[in-house]
């Protein structure tokens, strides 16, 4: 190539062979560009839900690849994309005083139920709010059928525990009796956790829907005082615990971060929304 150049350059005049120079760059960037990749992370709860929109995504546009990586939680998610490991995180919360002052930003998207699970060949479809507390705090040892309950906790600053606390009258205290409950199995992210209770004979524990139907998972979303979880009966308020899951923008927003968070909103990904067991959120103007 450097030889062939140098041939032009003496057989050229001197704009003449400006133009030619810049036709083979042209031609050499063309031949060796890469698929536009675009890098997200963060919570574990809603990475099933991200690849599903990232796959539709790449469909319509065949030179982009939309990379989901594994879970770094909603914190480690913000860090990485402030530090530019990533290009768009997903956050089970806002940003806080600290990540906004460094320039992250967050708009809610869409909200999911949060769940209590146990494994799908359990016959259990329900369960209520006093028997979620005895199983926490370890007063309930039991199944109906005389089974053990065998309990699985998330690590204690998770989100998911934060959010069943404000909802549930006593369920701050059963949660303190849980973390001191010696050799109970712990989630230590969302599929660590989701993992877990498919294996578990007898297992239950804290997951979202939306990883439930997003992921395929083997598990069961039990009705909660007789309503079950859904998008309908989030929307509704019927089903009471909810989680919303927020885009995340750094400093400096790419165009094809921008895009995708559109198509998120566009009917295509409205429609994978609400089959992963969503309802849409507006995306409001940036927020912490």
């Amino acid at each position: 190539m450097l030889d062939f150049i140098q041939r032009c350059r003496r057989a050229a005049p001197l704009n003449t062979f400006a133009l030619i120079l810049i036709s083979l760059l042209t031609f050499a960037t063309q031949v060796e560009a890469k698929p536009t990749r675009l890098l997200l992370g963060g919570t574990g709860g809603d990475l099933g839900t991200m690849r599903l929109l990232a796959k539709a995504y790449e469909k319509s546009h065949p030179d982009v690849t939309v990379q989901v990586v594994p879970s770094l939680g909603s914190g480690g998610g913000i860090k990485a994309l402030l530090a530019g490991a990533i290009d768009l995180s997903i956050s089970s919360r806002p940003v806080k005083d600290k990540e906004y002052a460094q320039g992250a930003r967050s708009r809610p998207y869409a909200k999911t139920a949060l769940v209590f699970a146990v494994p799908k060949n359990m016959p259990n479809k329900g369960i209520t709010t006093p028997k979620v507390l005895e199983i926490f705090t370890g007063d309930r040892a039991m199944w109906a059928d005389g089974s053990p309950v065998r309990l699985v906790l998330r690590p204690p600053t998770d989100g998911d525990f934060r959010i069943l606390a404000k909802h549930i009258n006593g369920m701050g205290e059963a949660l303190k009796r849980a973390s001191k409950r010696k050799h109970l199995p712990v989630g230590v992210t969302d599929q660590h956790n989701a993992e877990i209770l498919e294996k578990l004979k007898c297992g239950f524990g804290v997951t979202s829907l939306s990883l439930i139907l997003a992921e395929k998972r083997s598990l069961r979303a039990l009705a909660l005082d007789g309503i079950v979880p859904s998008p309908e009966t989030i929307a509704s308020g019927a089903y009471p615990i909810g989680k919303t899951f927020h885009l995340v923008t750094g400093p400096a927003v790419t165009t094809l971060a921008s895009d995708f968070i559109a198509f998120i909103g566009s009917p295509e990904g409205s429609r994978i929304l609400r089959r992963s067991g969503h309802v849409e959120v507006s995306q409001q103007a940036a927020q912490k």
